[in-house]
């Protein structure tokens, strides 16, 4: 798993490249350390590069998620390939995440609810 990270509207966006997995500890440290610092605000997960997501994967997006809303901050993933998308649908997870098509659409939930 590679991710690279910028920030935009007061935003940070986190792309993710490759499996994504808790079993690569440092970059799951520069995710969970954005999600527990209040003073960052929302995340962007753009998932277009990613080839899957395994269990431990998902255990870190909850977590994620725990960790952003929190501090009253938002998490929002976009982009999600068709076969990630799947995964999504099945566990349920699509009801648990807000999520979007574009990342232009994520950012812009932040301003407006979904």
């Amino acid at each position: 798993m590679k991710i690279s990270q910028r920030y935009e509207k007061g935003t940070d966006i986190f792309y993710i490249e490759g499996s994504f997995s808790a079993m690569n500890d440092r970059n799951n440290t520069l995710l969970l350390d954005a999600a527990s610092n209040p003073a960052l605000g929302n995340i962007v997960l753009n998932l277009a590069e990613t080839e899957l997501i395994d269990s431990s994967g998902v255990g870190l997006l909850i977590s994620i998620h725990k960790k952003v809303t929190r501090h009253g901050a938002k998490l929002a993933i976009c982009s999600i390939p068709e076969n990630v998308n799947a995964l999504f649908l099945l566990t349920g997870l699509s009801n648990i995440f807000n999520t979007f098509q574009t990342e232009e659409e994520a950012l812009a939930s932040f301003s407006h609810p979904k």
